[in-house]
């Protein structure tokens, strides 16, 4: 799986390196990687604490969501049949 956050630092870095051709790169990459790790950690933690305290709320809306793009596509996505 890609690393959405890692791309995003890089071209963050490439820009502001564009822009301003005095700044030290190697301190420039480091508080960049720093703050990417920091949000993704945090956007973790809280995205667990949503699934915690709304675990049902989750479940319905993810099973609207599969049940939308079914009736979209007209494939079953998570077919019962015989595995019980």
């Amino acid at each position: 799986m890609p690393r959405v956050g890692g791309a995003i630092g890089v071209a963050i870095v490439f820009r502001l390196i564009a822009s301003s051709p005095g700044l030290d790169t190697t301190l420039l990459t480091i508080v960049i990687t720093g703050l990417v790790a920091a949000l993704t950690v945090g956007g973790k933690a809280v995205g667990k604490g949503i699934a915690l305290n709304e675990a049902t709320e989750v479940m319905l809306r993810i099973g609207q969501i599969v049940a939308w793009v079914e009736k979209l596509t007209g494939q079953e996505l998570f077919s019962t049949k015989g595995k019980r």
